[in-house]
């Protein structure tokens, strides 16, 4: 139980208030009433954080409603407006068009509609009506939510219908805390207490589900459950329904980023080994963008999940400004210094040529590059991965238009692969700024005054140095790669640039679901659902240890297929690229725990832990092995270096895993025991 509801009640209130301050401040609050608690609570709620005369009581009957006059009683009781739609129409309309279709009864097998879609359609009309209504107040609405977290626990709501919404006042509530919110809001006991029921089915909510919410939420909150069979069932209604809180899953077309890889193939041995080596390069550009990315979005999504809208827009400022800065900075002094930071990652006497002309064009986009990779990491903080993909999307397109463009139409050379991949970037970038112009998040990007730069960049840096020193490392574990495979001959060197770009390729789902495994962790912590993270930590480690598994397999098998592709045609290449390429898939199974491990304690504002984590795989782990294995070994030695890293970095990290699962586990403990104070 709560231990103040009234404390909570106020806190939900100015939550909902500082909601509307940035995303519609002279919107009014739009709320489905059914009569029953949860929008009873969520109404009064309204009122309290913005007066009455901002909240719209929408009362959507299906033909009779039994209990409407309850609805009509709480729009007295708060004295709001209210708007009464009787859907039945457009139920019987809609219903009537599906049954009328032979093609899809003869595909369902029916004569008419299912139960569970004549259960479910009624609530998506519910849905359409409330955002209709909002659309037609004069200073627009911003529909409410009302589930809380034991129907989202469980799925008990329907997708696009009434789980749908602009904000969620309850739905970390469970619902006997619901309740006691009802009662701090002196709301009469009728409406509060009343037995929940769908209003669709003509049964309640516990019968339908076949337990109570008091065993529901007694599970939820302490994971006790004397009876197994419902132990099972509410573990199975909670694994089949994630997907209705979860965002809509996208394909990131990554296989774009091969597309210079191809092209660039056509141009000889020497380029190809060229695109390797200034690979460590944007690596470096990347190292500055993700860790000033990184540093904010550690702070912003735990910032948003506490509702300090403001102070998340400060740092996002200057988490930008700094990335900015940095990449003009790299800019400059790469164009200054750009044969002797190439020779230093690994360029020899006949790759430099193609080399210079390559990085000098990269590093002319270098704020470019370090910004979008910021923007990017923001977008995450605030669960918007979707916007960063469509970003992504369009500048893969791009890419794959103008890549041959520039190579074989314009015969630009390996500039043209280069100024393709600028350009594109580029692209990608003007969207993610729009994305933000239009403020179409809870993010608001804030310019920072020089005060603030002062006192914010140190913090940003801190907790984003663990990602530069993960792809720092990268860079220089790549680039001594680069050295040592140089001493075999530039088809080596042009062999392990094959193979980093396609792992890379393949390894950017694993980097995508750490990603967006990473605002959820932040944002539920910073919420105080511990419980929600520790779930959310292992579901993660196992998701991605068995997509890196089914990716390594016919990877392993087919990798002679694989690096003919970019070969160019060269049988040296082509041998030492299969060797690679082999040992490099028969290591990947091993990358998700550390690279999680990493996540989880950067996004948890860790920062020493971290960086010590994301040193594991490419410093600790990888610099020994590969500067020792290919002087022993050989080739087999340069091969094998980075996947017996990988199982080293993999047996160091669960111990750090074991670590904050504990320490999930306690905290909520503690957590359960404050509510029944």
């Amino acid at each position: 139980m709560l231990a103040n509801p009234r404390q909570t009640a106020d806190d939900l209130a100015e939550w909902i208030r500082r909601y509307f301050e940035e995303n519609g401040p002279k919107c009014s609050a739009v709320v489905g009433l059914s009569g029953g608690k949860d929008s009873t609570v969520t109404a009064a709620l309204c009122v309290k954080a913005l007066g009455a005369g901002r909240v719209v009581g929408v009362l959507m009957p299906d033909g009779v409603q039994a209990d409407i006059e309850d609805a009509r009683e709480i729009a007295r009781v708060l004295g709001i407006r209210i708007v009464e739609v009787n859907i039945h129409a457009a139920v019987e309309g809609l219903r009537g068009a599906l049954e009328a279709s032979p093609g899809l009864l003869e595909l369902s097998g029916t004569d008419g509609l299912t139960r569970d879609a004549a259960i479910n359609m009624p609530a998506r009309i519910r849905m359409t009506t409330l955002y209709a209504v909002g659309q037609m107040l004069p200073q627009g609405g911003r529909v409410a939510n009302t589930c809380n977290l034991s129907e989202d626990w469980v799925g008990y709501s329907t997708k696009y219908g009434d789980a749908a919404g602009d904000f969620s006042p309850l739905s970390h509530l469970l619902v006997h805390e619901v309740r006691q919110i009802g009662h701090a809001l002196g709301l009469p006991g009728s409406l509060v207490d009343k037995t929940p029921s769908d209003g669709l089915s003509g049964s309640t909510d516990e019968e339908r589900l076949g337990f109570t919410y008091a065993v529901l939420d007694r599970y939820v909150l302490t994971g006790e459950c004397p009876d197994e069979a419902v132990r099972a069932r509410i573990d199975r209604l909670h694994a089949l329904n994630l997907h209705k809180l979860r965002l809509m899953p996208s394909f990131a077309p990554a296989i774009y980023n091969l597309t210079g890889a191809y092209f660039v193939s056509t141009l000889g041995t020497t380029a190809v080994a060229a695109l390797g080596i200034v690979f460590s390069l944007h690596m470096i550009l990347a190292a500055v963008g993700i860790m000033t990315g990184q540093g904010c979005a550690s702070q912003t999504s735990r910032l948003l999940g506490a509702g300090e809208y403001e102070a998340a827009g400060f740092i996002a400022g200057t988490g930008i400004l700094l990335s900015v800065l940095g990449g003009v900075a790299i800019g400059v002094l790469g164009l200054l210094f750009d044969e002797p930071l190439l020779r230093v990652l690994g360029a020899t006497p006949t790759i430099m040529p193609d080399a210079v002309r390559y990085a000098e064009v990269l590093l002319i986009g270098s704020p470019v590059v370090c910004a979008s990779f910021t923007f990017n990491n923001l977008l995450r903080s605030e669960g918007l991965a979707v916007v960063g993909m469509r970003a992504l999307l369009a500048g893969g397109i791009l890419n794959l238009a103008l890549t041959p463009a520039f190579i074989l139409g314009l015969g630009f050379g390996i500039e043209g692969a280069a100024w393709a991949a600028v350009l594109s970037q580029a692209a990608g970038l003007l969207i993610l700024v729009n994305h933000y112009r239009r403020k179409a998040g809870l993010l608001r990007i804030i310019p920072p005054t020089l005060e603030r730069l002062r006192r914010l960049s140190p913090t940003i840096l801190r907790n984003g140095m663990p990602s530069l020193l993960r792809n720092a490392l990268a860079a220089v574990a790549a680039s001594i790669l680069n050295l040592t495979a140089g001493g075999f001959g530039d088809a080596a060197v042009a062999a392990m640039s094959i193979v980093s770009r396609v792992l890379m390729t393949v390894n950017a789902v694993m980097v995508g679901l750490g990603q967006g495994y990473q605002p959820v962790a932040g944002f539920n912590w910073g919420a105080g659902n511990y419980a929600r993270v520790k779930k959310a930590l292992v579901s993660t480690i196992v998701a991605g240890t068995a997509f890196t598994t089914a990716a390594a397999i016919p990877g392993f098998i087919f990798s002679e297929s694989i690096v003919s592709v970019f070969a160019g045609g060269d049988p040296e290449v082509m041998e030492t690229g299969t060797t690679a390429m082999r040992w490099a898939f028969a290591g990947f199974p091993f990358i998700a725990v550390s690279m999680i491990a990493n996540m989880t304690y950067q996004v948890l504002g860790r920062p020493k832990a971290a960086s010590f984590l994301s040193s594991l795989r490419q410093g600790w782990c990888f610099l020994p092995l590969i500067l020792t294995l290919p002087g022993w070994f050989g080739l087999t030695g340069l091969c094998a270096s980075q996947p017996l890293a990988e199982v080293l970095a993999t047996l160091v990290s669960l111990r750090w895993i074991r670590a904050i699962v504990l320490e999930a586990d306690d905290l909520t403990a503690k957590k359960n025991a404050s509510r029944k104070v």
